[in-house]
């Protein structure tokens, strides 16, 4: 780790109904978010010592607070990580789950907060606001010889069209656009330079006071966003709270993030599925935010997949399966094996003829409910065809192994795995997941064009191998 990467705060912490009996420490909040407090003495109990009058805890310590001198802090879930076995008074390294930096809470869930500014990866890029104007120009030739360069220009005004905003739910969010520069040109040993730069950055907001975790879900749906539309796994930057008493102004969140921010580079347009130039903000916040609600868990594990692309290739088809289940669920959940009516007749057959004392568990089997390869054969449909047929090769091929992953990982059945050739094993979760974003596209209302392009940009390259092993099993394929 970048130790300059490290924060660290030294000050005084104490139990919020107890100020006055203060420990000396240090507050460390690494690199990846992790906060851990050094202490030079004993604040919470010892978890090795139980007495009748103190007992061992039964969970984090949900407050504390702390002070620099000239800054206040509340750290939230608070437990003992580490102190010296049968010693009271020992110094104590404490693990911090969340640091609210810049605000005394008054409990771990006061509702204080009206507003949260937030920058995550790519937001720029992908909204396609700027003040920037750029432009070159050249000599004109003479009697054969080359253009010369004439000169060159910058310009950066405030944009002219209004901020985008949209909903989710009651909140309200606005991109926000912003920008430092210099006027002043700045000379060097060896140059000479000026400086102007431009950021967009997100800004939620809500009528009434709300605690401060409950701007967390919002933030994980821009977030998801993001990282589908731009296809990188979008970190929080940053995220400060907007406090509903002026006085106190922005409190710094801090806290381990769903992604380690990378260094900043130069971002790829290239694989963009969509940007806010193609739907308007109040259109894709109210139908995405829509959709993650309804599939819920299934959008979680699919994502996942995105933030961590690491794994053993059992864990991803697992993972990829089960979200292409869940999600089936969550979009058609009045799918049926077969008619309604017929199903009914069924139940009611089995209800006059049988007589067995096992009857009720037989009963309670009848399921009307589809089947993993069911749900899959369901899911190719609604992408466009041809999108579809581009990414696998064969979308039947997909159903049958697929659902042999998905049994061979979830029900250890060893002998489904080897149906799979090899090469369509390690090609499964890719072709699985640009299925499936495909489904997400589609669900959200893009044309066949913008998925047939998302194939050919991006999923069709990441399923080769997939669609390699479809090819290798139709020529192997009797005539």
């Amino acid at each position: 780790m970048d130790t300059e990467d490290v924060r660290s705060f030294v000050g005084k912490w104490w139990l919020p109904d107890d100020p006055d009996r203060t420990v000396g420490g240090v507050l460390t909040v690494e690199r990846e978010g992790e906060c851990h407090l050094q202490l030079v003495g004993s604040l919470l109990p010892n978890p090795y010592i139980q007495t009748e009058s103190a007992p061992a805890p039964s969970g984090p310590t949900p407050l504390l607070h702390g002070s620099t001198g000239d800054e206040d802090f509340s750290l939230l879930h608070v437990w003992v990580h580490y102190m010296p076995w049968l010693v009271e008074d020992a110094p104590q390294e404490l693990v911090v789950n969340t640091v609210l930096r810049g605000v005394h809470l008054e409990t771990a869930d006061q509702e204080c907060f009206t507003g949260a500014k937030l920058e995550i990866d790519n937001l720029t890029a992908w909204s396609g606001i700027t003040g920037f104007t750029s432009g070159k120009e050249f000599e004109e030739a003479v009697a054969g010889a080359p253009m010369s360069f004439a000169r060159a220009y910058w310009e950066l005004r405030t944009p002219s069209e209004p901020s985008p905003t949209g909903r989710l739910g009651e909140f309200n969010v606005e991109l926000v656009w912003r920008s430092e520069f210099s006027t002043f040109i700045k000379d060097r040993n060896i140059r000479r330079e000026v400086s102007a730069t431009e950021d967009v950055h997100a800004k939620i907001s809500i009528r009434r006071p709300v605690a401060w975790d409950a701007f967390k879900s919002r933030i994980k749906v821009l977030q998801d966003l993001l990282t589908f539309a731009t296809r990188h796994p979008c970190a929080v930057r940053s995220v400060n709270l907007i406090h509903d008493d002026e006085e106190v102004g922005q409190v710094e969140l801090l806290n381990a993030p769903l992604v380690n921010p990378a260094e900043d580079q130069p971002t790829q347009i290239f694989p963009y599925l969509f940007r806010l130039t193609d739907m308007p903000l109040d259109e894709i916040l109210s139908k995405w935010h829509a959709m993650h609600t309804k599939i819920g868990m299934g959008i979680h594990v699919l994502f996942g997949l995105d933030y961590n692309k690491n794994g053993f290739i059992e864990n991803q088809i697992l993972n990829a399966t089960s979200a292409a289940e869940s999600i089936h669920r969550a979009l058609r959940p009045d799918a049926r094996s077969i008619p309604p009516d017929g199903h009914a007749s069924l139940v009611a057959t089995v209800r006059e003829t049988i007589t067995h004392e096992h009857k009720s568990w037989l009963l309670g089997r009848l399921k009307n409910t589809p089947g993993f390869a069911e749900r899959a054969r369901e899911l190719v449909k609604i992408p466009s065809s041809a999108a579809v047929a581009e990414l696998l090769g064969d979308p039947d091929l997909w159903v049958t192994w697929a659902r042999d992953g998905r049994n061979a990982t979830a029900h250890h059945e060893g002998g489904d795995f080897e149906r799979i050739p090899e090469g369509a094993r390690w090609g499964l979760p890719s072709a699985t997941l640009g299925l499936l974003h495909l489904v997400l596209l589609a669900e959200l209302g893009f044309s066949e064009e913008v998925q047939l392009a998302a194939v050919q940009g991006v999923y069709g390259q990441q399923a080769e191998r997939f669609r390699r092993a479809v090819k290798e099993r139709r020529a192997s394929a009797p005539t």
